[in-house]
């Protein structure tokens, strides 16, 4: 679990994993996007050689976003941020639940940050 400090700007490193699901799940509590908090992504270590990020409402928008080149996709409803590593392929490919927020996190391009060789947003 990662707790974010009110008032700051917090920094979040999520990791890499051998896969993504419930149980590897990173969560993180108290993130403002007010505050400028971040999350720092390793795309090298996701095999991103570019971040796309978009904001989904449900599973509808979610599954739709899956099926083209979005490769992060934080859905609102449920505060997940999911990553697709199979391009236009259905489902996530070797992806998945990357991170778990409190209830109604906003999210948005600006909080997402590289900390390997990828383009940003």
């Amino acid at each position: 679990q990662m707790p974010g400090i009110d008032g700051i700007k917090d920094k979040f490193n999520i990791e890499p994993k051998s896969e993504y699901n419930k149980r590897t799940v990173d969560i993180i509590t108290n993130f403002s996007s007010d505050d400028g908090d971040q999350l720092e992504i390793d795309c090298d270590g996701l095999d991103l050689n570019k971040i796309r990020f978009k904001i989904v409402k449900n599973k509808k928008g979610q599954k739709k976003h899956g099926l083209r080149n979005t490769n992060l996709i934080y859905n609102q409803n449920n505060d997940k941020l999911f990553v697709d590593l199979n391009g236009k392929e259905e489902g996530f490919g070797d992806g998945g639940l990357l991170a778990k927020f409190d209830d109604n996190t906003i999210l948005n391009k600006n909080s997402i940050t590289n900390i390997s060789d990828c383009d940003n947003l």
